[in-house]
């Protein structure tokens, strides 16, 4: 009974050190969308009308394109299940390689056909695929700090953009636009080291890996995240 016991501790103790970064990432980035709302709504009202325009299209096509890289998930923990190292070296290979194709689509579709920021399209592929990296490595902690970096960022680069703080102009909705883009790159470039750089990475993929991988198997796991993003799409 004791050692059953023991198992169920040691599962849950695993399952919380993977979810408790997660779940921390969450609140806060919905405490800084938050606060952005409210440095907006300070500076002009009729900025919360341009944010409730632009934030459901925007949003609804990037957690279109982190559903789909759900389905690499998914593989790639079975592989990791299954002991088979090859299956697992050509999911990830493949999910690094080809997620970039649909964000920067939506990169040229935001950038050419509307008045929208889009740059941080350019960087979506490489969040999509390195997170899916590194929740199936058991390694959430570098996205929590990610997320902590990004968050804490935008709030400050908004304050000083928005309302012209520290010297700089007052810029309004586009210092908003503007600080979030900053915040998403630098964020981005920690996240770039942290995966290049852990040790901790066990699903990552070699670089030969990434460059004999096939566009079919990224379909093939694209293809179980289609209902996810289909579902968060309507």
């Amino acid at each position: 009974m004791n050692g059953k016991f023991q198992n169920y501790r040691t599962y849950f103790t695993r399952l919380l050190a993977i979810a408790v970064p997660l779940i921390l990432s969450n609140i806060i980035n919905q405490v800084q969308m938050l606060i952005d709302r409210i440095f907006l709504g300070q500076a002009n009202t009729l900025y919360m009308a341009v944010l409730g325009n632009t934030t459901s299209p925007l949003w609804t096509t990037m957690s279109v394109c982190f559903s789909i890289a759900t389905g690499a998930s998914i593989l790639i923990s079975q592989s990791v299940g299954a002991k088979d190292d090859q299956k697992k070296e050509e999911y990830s290979g493949s999910l690094v390689k080809y997620c970039h194709i649909l964000p920067f689509a939506l990169f040229l579709l935001w950038c050419f056909g509307s008045n929208y920021s889009s740059p941080i399209f350019l960087v979506l592929g490489m969040g999509c695929s390195w997170t899916v990296i590194f929740q199936t490595s058991n390694h959430t902690k570098h996205l929590a700090i990610w997320s902590v970096l990004r968050s804490c960022l935008n709030i400050f680069l908004d304050w000083v953009l928005i309302f012209g703080n520290l010297g700089f102009p007052s810029m309004g909705i586009k210092g908003a636009a503007l600080g979030t883009t900053i915040a998403e790159y630098l964020g981005g470039a920690y996240l770039m080291f942290a995966y290049f750089r852990s040790g901790k990475l066990n699903t990552r993929p070699s670089m030969r890996a990434v460059k004999d991988a096939k566009f079919g198997s990224y379909l093939h796991s694209a293809r179980l995240g289609i209902n996810t993003a289909l579902e968060d799409f309507c």
